[in-house]
Protein backbone atom coordinates (compact mmCIF):
# COMPACT_ATOMS: atom_id res chain seq x y z
CA UNK A 1 0.00 0.00 0.00
CA UNK A 2 1.36 3.55 -1.38
CA UNK A 3 0.52 5.18 2.12
CA UNK A 4 2.51 7.06 4.67
CA UNK A 5 0.53 7.98 8.19
CA UNK A 6 2.29 10.05 10.94
CA UNK A 7 0.30 9.77 14.55
CA UNK A 8 1.40 13.06 16.27
CA UNK A 9 1.24 13.42 20.40
CA UNK A 10 2.56 15.48 22.59
CA UNK A 11 2.91 12.94 25.98
CA UNK A 12 2.37 9.25 25.56
CA UNK A 13 2.72 7.76 29.17
CA UNK A 14 2.94 4.93 31.10
CA UNK A 15 -0.56 2.83 30.88
CA UNK A 16 -2.18 5.66 28.90
CA UNK A 17 -4.80 4.32 26.57
CA UNK A 18 -4.51 6.67 23.80
CA UNK A 19 -1.12 5.71 23.74
CA UNK A 20 -1.54 2.04 23.24
CA UNK A 21 -4.23 2.84 21.17
CA UNK A 22 -1.79 4.90 18.46
CA UNK A 23 0.71 2.50 19.06
CA UNK A 24 -1.79 -0.77 17.80
CA UNK A 25 -3.43 1.24 14.85
CA UNK A 26 0.24 2.35 13.57
CA UNK A 27 1.55 -1.67 14.01
CA UNK A 28 -1.75 -2.41 12.48
CA UNK A 29 -1.39 -0.04 9.15
CA UNK A 30 2.24 -1.48 9.23
CA UNK A 31 0.72 -5.40 8.55
CA UNK A 32 -1.23 -3.50 5.85
CA UNK A 33 2.04 -2.61 4.46
CA UNK A 34 1.69 1.36 5.02
CA UNK A 35 4.65 3.67 5.99
CA UNK A 36 4.04 4.57 9.46
CA UNK A 37 5.98 6.95 12.31
CA UNK A 38 5.01 7.93 15.45
CA UNK A 39 6.33 11.75 16.73
CA UNK A 40 6.03 13.04 20.34
CA UNK A 41 7.75 15.27 22.68
CA UNK A 42 8.01 12.16 25.18
CA UNK A 43 7.02 8.54 24.89
CA UNK A 44 7.16 6.01 27.65
CA UNK A 45 9.98 3.20 27.01
CA UNK A 46 7.05 0.75 27.25
CA UNK A 47 5.38 2.40 24.06
CA UNK A 48 8.34 2.67 21.94
CA UNK A 49 9.29 -0.83 22.14
CA UNK A 50 5.92 -1.83 21.35
CA UNK A 51 5.62 0.14 18.23
CA UNK A 52 9.28 -0.82 17.00
CA UNK A 53 9.08 -4.42 17.50
CA UNK A 54 5.95 -3.86 15.18
CA UNK A 55 8.21 -1.70 12.57
CA UNK A 56 6.97 1.45 13.29
CA UNK A 57 9.61 4.04 13.12
CA UNK A 58 9.27 6.12 16.57
CA UNK A 59 10.79 9.93 17.24
CA UNK A 60 10.72 10.92 20.32
CA UNK A 61 13.32 12.81 22.27
CA UNK A 62 12.46 12.41 26.08
CA UNK A 63 10.81 9.00 27.61
CA UNK A 64 9.30 8.44 31.17
CA UNK A 65 7.32 10.40 33.17
CA UNK A 66 6.18 13.94 33.07
CA UNK A 67 5.69 16.01 36.25
CA UNK A 68 2.76 17.33 37.13
CA UNK A 69 3.31 21.39 36.13
CA UNK A 70 3.92 20.00 32.72
CA UNK A 71 0.82 17.46 32.60
CA UNK A 72 -0.71 21.21 33.34
CA UNK A 73 1.06 22.45 29.78
CA UNK A 74 -0.81 19.67 28.14
CA UNK A 75 -4.26 21.25 28.76
CA UNK A 76 -2.24 24.96 28.16
CA UNK A 77 -0.58 25.10 25.36
CA UNK A 78 -1.50 28.57 24.83
CA UNK A 79 1.84 29.50 23.74
CA UNK A 80 2.06 26.93 21.15
CA UNK A 81 5.24 26.36 22.58
CA UNK A 82 4.32 22.30 23.04
CA UNK A 83 3.39 22.48 18.83
CA UNK A 84 6.10 24.42 17.79
CA UNK A 85 8.56 22.03 19.77
CA UNK A 86 6.51 18.72 17.83
CA UNK A 87 6.57 20.91 14.32
CA UNK A 88 10.64 21.28 14.72
CA UNK A 89 10.59 17.70 15.17
CA UNK A 90 8.73 16.68 12.40
CA UNK A 91 10.81 19.14 9.80
CA UNK A 92 14.37 17.89 11.79
CA UNK A 93 13.15 14.59 10.72
CA UNK A 94 13.15 15.35 6.82
CA UNK A 95 10.34 12.77 6.64
CA UNK A 96 7.20 13.29 4.75
CA UNK A 97 3.87 12.00 5.01
CA UNK A 98 0.28 11.31 3.32
CA UNK A 99 -1.70 12.19 6.59
CA UNK A 100 -0.61 13.71 10.04
CA UNK A 101 -3.09 11.97 12.53
CA UNK A 102 -3.29 13.67 15.75
CA UNK A 103 -4.44 10.73 18.18
CA UNK A 104 -4.52 12.88 21.31
CA UNK A 105 -7.17 16.14 21.96
CA UNK A 106 -3.98 17.51 24.60
CA UNK A 107 -2.48 18.69 21.09
CA UNK A 108 -4.85 20.23 19.16
CA UNK A 109 -2.70 23.27 19.48
CA UNK A 110 -1.02 21.74 16.07
CA UNK A 111 -3.28 22.62 14.25
CA UNK A 112 -1.93 25.88 14.36
CA UNK A 113 1.28 24.86 12.47
CA UNK A 114 -0.71 22.94 9.95
CA UNK A 115 0.56 24.25 6.80
CA UNK A 116 -0.23 22.44 3.75
CA UNK A 117 -0.51 19.00 5.61
CA UNK A 118 -3.65 17.11 5.69
CA UNK A 119 -4.67 16.79 9.09
CA UNK A 120 -6.81 14.20 10.81
CA UNK A 121 -7.76 14.70 14.36
CA UNK A 122 -8.30 10.98 15.61
CA UNK A 123 -10.84 12.48 18.76
CA UNK A 124 -11.56 10.71 22.14
CA UNK A 125 -13.50 13.91 23.11
CA UNK A 126 -13.03 17.47 23.82
CA UNK A 127 -10.07 17.01 26.69
CA UNK A 128 -11.17 20.78 27.93
CA UNK A 129 -14.33 18.88 29.55
CA UNK A 130 -11.74 17.32 32.37
CA UNK A 131 -11.36 20.55 33.76
CA UNK A 132 -15.18 20.37 35.05
CA UNK A 133 -14.91 16.91 35.39
CA UNK A 134 -15.03 15.98 39.56
CA UNK A 135 -12.30 13.57 39.42
CA UNK A 136 -9.79 16.05 38.02
CA UNK A 137 -11.21 19.25 40.26
CA UNK A 138 -9.59 17.18 43.33
CA UNK A 139 -7.44 20.08 44.64
CA UNK A 140 -7.84 23.80 45.24
CA UNK A 141 -5.45 24.04 42.33
CA UNK A 142 -7.27 22.62 39.98
CA UNK A 143 -10.79 23.25 40.81
CA UNK A 144 -8.66 26.97 40.51
CA UNK A 145 -7.77 26.26 36.80
CA UNK A 146 -11.00 24.82 36.26
CA UNK A 147 -12.40 28.30 35.81
CA UNK A 148 -10.42 28.27 32.36
CA UNK A 149 -12.86 25.89 30.82
CA UNK A 150 -14.44 28.56 28.90
CA UNK A 151 -11.31 29.94 27.39
CA UNK A 152 -9.74 26.45 26.52
CA UNK A 153 -12.94 25.42 25.08
CA UNK A 154 -12.90 28.62 22.46
CA UNK A 155 -9.40 28.51 21.74
CA UNK A 156 -9.89 24.46 21.32
CA UNK A 157 -13.14 24.92 18.96
CA UNK A 158 -11.29 27.65 16.78
CA UNK A 159 -8.22 25.72 16.32
CA UNK A 160 -10.53 22.27 15.78
CA UNK A 161 -11.24 24.01 12.09
CA UNK A 162 -7.62 23.54 10.88
CA UNK A 163 -8.24 19.22 10.82
CA UNK A 164 -9.50 18.29 6.89
CA UNK A 165 -10.67 15.02 8.91
CA UNK A 166 -12.34 14.63 12.48
CA UNK A 167 -12.93 10.97 13.14
CA UNK A 168 -14.37 9.82 16.79
CA UNK A 169 -13.12 6.79 18.43
CA UNK A 170 -16.00 6.26 20.22
CA UNK A 171 -20.42 7.50 19.88
CA UNK A 172 -19.59 8.93 22.94
CA UNK A 173 -16.51 10.69 21.87
CA UNK A 174 -18.96 11.43 18.19
CA UNK A 175 -21.30 13.32 20.31
CA UNK A 176 -19.33 15.10 22.58
CA UNK A 177 -17.17 16.42 19.38
CA UNK A 178 -20.40 17.42 17.29
CA UNK A 179 -21.07 19.54 20.72
CA UNK A 180 -18.15 21.09 21.46
CA UNK A 181 -15.70 21.31 18.66
CA UNK A 182 -19.03 21.98 16.41
CA UNK A 183 -17.76 19.53 13.42
CA UNK A 184 -19.46 16.30 12.46
CA UNK A 185 -17.16 12.93 12.79
CA UNK A 186 -16.70 11.40 9.58
CA UNK A 187 -16.64 7.89 11.34
CA UNK A 188 -16.23 6.13 14.57
CA UNK A 189 -12.94 3.77 14.67
CA UNK A 190 -12.76 2.35 18.02
CA UNK A 191 -9.07 2.03 19.81
CA UNK A 192 -7.80 -1.29 19.00
CA UNK A 193 -7.28 -4.20 20.65
CA UNK A 194 -4.43 -6.24 20.34
CA UNK A 195 -6.74 -9.65 20.53
CA UNK A 196 -3.65 -11.59 19.53
CA UNK A 197 -2.39 -10.76 23.44
CA UNK A 198 -5.08 -10.16 25.03
CA UNK A 199 -7.04 -13.67 25.06
CA UNK A 200 -8.81 -16.24 27.47
CA UNK A 201 -6.57 -18.52 29.22
CA UNK A 202 -7.63 -22.21 29.73
CA UNK A 203 -9.21 -23.12 33.27
CA UNK A 204 -9.15 -19.17 34.70
CA UNK A 205 -8.75 -19.03 38.53
CA UNK A 206 -12.09 -16.69 38.56
CA UNK A 207 -11.13 -16.08 42.01
CA UNK A 208 -11.12 -12.15 42.13
CA UNK A 209 -12.47 -8.95 40.98
CA UNK A 210 -9.99 -6.35 38.94
CA UNK A 211 -10.68 -2.92 38.58
CA UNK A 212 -7.70 -1.27 35.99
CA UNK A 213 -7.14 2.59 35.53
CA UNK A 214 -7.02 5.46 37.17
CA UNK A 215 -9.37 6.62 40.07
CA UNK A 216 -13.34 7.55 38.72
CA UNK A 217 -13.66 9.94 41.56
CA UNK A 218 -14.92 9.79 45.11
CA UNK A 219 -18.09 7.86 44.69
CA UNK A 220 -16.42 5.40 42.45
CA UNK A 221 -13.74 4.79 44.93
CA UNK A 222 -16.48 4.59 47.52
CA UNK A 223 -18.04 1.76 45.73
CA UNK A 224 -14.64 0.09 44.97
CA UNK A 225 -13.80 0.35 48.66
CA UNK A 226 -17.28 -1.26 49.71
CA UNK A 227 -16.91 -4.47 47.02
CA UNK A 228 -13.59 -5.04 48.37
CA UNK A 229 -15.19 -5.33 51.71
CA UNK A 230 -17.22 -8.07 50.20
CA UNK A 231 -15.32 -9.87 47.17
CA UNK A 232 -11.43 -10.31 46.73
CA UNK A 233 -10.65 -7.14 44.54
CA UNK A 234 -7.39 -6.43 42.77
CA UNK A 235 -6.42 -2.93 41.31
CA UNK A 236 -4.21 -2.43 38.61
CA UNK A 237 -2.53 1.12 37.82
CA UNK A 238 -3.21 4.22 39.74
CA UNK A 239 -6.19 3.11 41.97
CA UNK A 240 -5.44 2.52 45.60
CA UNK A 241 -8.52 0.85 47.25
CA UNK A 242 -9.05 -0.01 50.80
CA UNK A 243 -8.97 -3.81 51.38
CA UNK A 244 -7.66 -4.15 47.76
CA UNK A 245 -4.53 -6.12 46.63
CA UNK A 246 -2.52 -3.54 44.43
CA UNK A 247 -0.47 -4.33 41.87
CA UNK A 248 0.43 -1.08 40.26
CA UNK A 249 1.36 -0.12 36.72
CA UNK A 250 1.65 -3.30 34.91
CA UNK A 251 4.25 -2.57 32.43
CA UNK A 252 4.28 -6.05 30.50
CA UNK A 253 0.93 -6.82 28.25
CA UNK A 254 1.29 -10.36 28.66
CA UNK A 255 1.04 -10.20 32.31
CA UNK A 256 -1.64 -7.59 32.12
CA UNK A 257 -3.54 -10.32 29.71
CA UNK A 258 -2.76 -12.58 32.62
CA UNK A 259 -4.57 -10.79 35.26
CA UNK A 260 -7.54 -9.93 33.03
CA UNK A 261 -8.25 -13.53 31.92
CA UNK A 262 -7.94 -15.01 35.16
CA UNK A 263 -10.28 -12.59 36.73
CA UNK A 264 -14.09 -13.39 37.56
CA UNK A 265 -15.51 -10.24 36.55
CA UNK A 266 -13.79 -6.70 35.41
CA UNK A 267 -15.21 -3.83 37.46
CA UNK A 268 -15.89 -0.14 35.94
CA UNK A 269 -16.78 2.27 38.35
CA UNK A 270 -16.47 5.28 35.89
CA UNK A 271 -19.33 7.81 34.70
CA UNK A 272 -17.15 9.94 31.83
CA UNK A 273 -15.44 7.01 29.71
CA UNK A 274 -15.28 7.88 26.00
CA UNK A 275 -14.45 4.26 25.15
CA UNK A 276 -12.98 2.41 28.12
CA UNK A 277 -9.89 0.19 27.20
CA UNK A 278 -10.35 -2.22 30.42
CA UNK A 279 -13.66 -3.14 29.48
CA UNK A 280 -12.63 -4.00 25.55
CA UNK A 281 -9.57 -5.78 27.41
CA UNK A 282 -11.23 -7.82 29.61
CA UNK A 283 -13.85 -8.99 26.74
CA UNK A 284 -11.31 -10.06 24.45
CA UNK A 285 -9.85 -12.05 27.47
CA UNK A 286 -12.90 -13.60 28.09
CA UNK A 287 -13.42 -11.86 31.15
CA UNK A 288 -17.34 -10.30 31.58
CA UNK A 289 -17.53 -7.08 33.28
CA UNK A 290 -19.71 -4.98 34.84
CA UNK A 291 -20.03 -0.80 34.30
CA UNK A 292 -22.63 1.85 34.11
CA UNK A 293 -25.00 1.88 31.27
CA UNK A 294 -23.04 5.31 30.09
CA UNK A 295 -20.29 5.92 27.67
CA UNK A 296 -17.80 3.67 26.07
CA UNK A 297 -18.91 0.86 27.99
CA UNK A 298 -22.42 1.04 27.57
CA UNK A 299 -21.32 0.11 23.28
CA UNK A 300 -19.52 -3.22 24.38
CA UNK A 301 -21.34 -4.50 26.71
CA UNK A 302 -24.41 -6.41 26.32
CA UNK A 303 -25.80 -6.92 29.41
CA UNK A 304 -26.37 -10.43 30.72
CA UNK A 305 -24.46 -12.09 27.88
CA UNK A 306 -20.77 -11.03 28.13
CA UNK A 307 -21.13 -8.51 31.30
CA UNK A 308 -23.31 -6.48 33.00
CA UNK A 309 -25.03 -2.77 32.63
CA UNK A 310 -26.40 -0.94 35.86
CA UNK A 311 -27.67 2.38 36.59
CA UNK A 312 -27.29 2.50 40.37
CA UNK A 313 -24.62 2.11 42.75
CA UNK A 314 -27.02 -0.56 44.62
CA UNK A 315 -27.93 -2.34 41.73
CA UNK A 316 -23.84 -2.26 41.13
CA UNK A 317 -23.13 -3.99 44.20
CA UNK A 318 -25.67 -6.46 43.70
CA UNK A 319 -24.68 -7.83 40.86
CA UNK A 320 -21.46 -7.95 42.03
CA UNK A 321 -22.40 -10.16 44.88
CA UNK A 322 -24.64 -12.33 42.75
CA UNK A 323 -21.73 -13.03 40.42
CA UNK A 324 -20.01 -14.28 43.04
CA UNK A 325 -22.35 -16.23 44.90
CA UNK A 326 -23.58 -17.97 41.96
CA UNK A 327 -21.54 -17.56 39.06
CA UNK A 328 -22.12 -17.85 35.41
CA UNK A 329 -21.46 -20.61 32.67
CA UNK A 330 -18.77 -20.82 29.98
CA UNK A 331 -21.04 -19.05 27.57
CA UNK A 332 -20.60 -16.19 28.89
CA UNK A 333 -16.76 -16.14 28.56
CA UNK A 334 -17.60 -17.21 25.04
CA UNK A 335 -19.91 -14.33 24.66
CA UNK A 336 -17.35 -12.00 25.75
CA UNK A 337 -14.36 -12.88 23.73
CA UNK A 338 -16.58 -12.94 20.55
CA UNK A 339 -18.12 -9.32 21.40
CA UNK A 340 -14.43 -8.08 21.28
CA UNK A 341 -13.25 -9.38 18.54
CA UNK A 342 -14.83 -6.27 16.20
CA UNK A 343 -12.02 -4.13 17.99
CA UNK A 344 -9.10 -6.02 17.20
CA UNK A 345 -6.21 -4.11 15.07
CA UNK A 346 -6.98 -5.98 12.03
CA UNK A 347 -10.79 -4.89 11.80
CA UNK A 348 -9.93 -1.16 13.41
CA UNK A 349 -7.07 -0.73 10.62
CA UNK A 350 -9.68 -1.59 8.32
CA UNK A 351 -12.33 0.91 9.28
CA UNK A 352 -10.08 3.91 9.47
CA UNK A 353 -8.67 2.96 6.06
CA UNK A 354 -12.31 2.87 4.43
CA UNK A 355 -12.96 6.60 6.67
CA UNK A 356 -9.27 7.65 5.01
CA UNK A 357 -10.44 6.46 1.15
CA UNK A 358 -13.82 7.55 1.34
CA UNK A 359 -13.27 10.96 2.32
CA UNK A 360 -9.39 11.35 1.17
CA UNK A 361 -8.04 10.93 -1.79
CA UNK A 362 -5.10 8.98 -1.03
CA UNK A 363 -4.22 6.03 -3.15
Amino acid sequence: MDLRVAFLGFYYGPGGGIARATVNLARGLRLANADVGIFALSMHPQWRSLAEEGGVDVVAPREGTIGKLDYLRLMYDFDYKLARGLDSLLRNSGATFDVYVVSDDAALSFARFKGDRRLILWTHGEISLLLINSAWARTPARRLASVLFPRVLAEHRRLSRGFDLIIANSRLAKEIAQFTYERVPSGIVYLPVDTEMFRPVKDPSGDYALAVGRPFGEAGEALLARLARKVPLVTVGGLRVPGARSLGYIQSSEELARIYANAKLVLHTGLGEYFGYSVAESLACGTPAVAYDVGGPSEMIESGRNGWLVTTEGEYEGVVARVFEEGYGPEVRESARASALRFSIDNVTREFLRILKTNLVLW
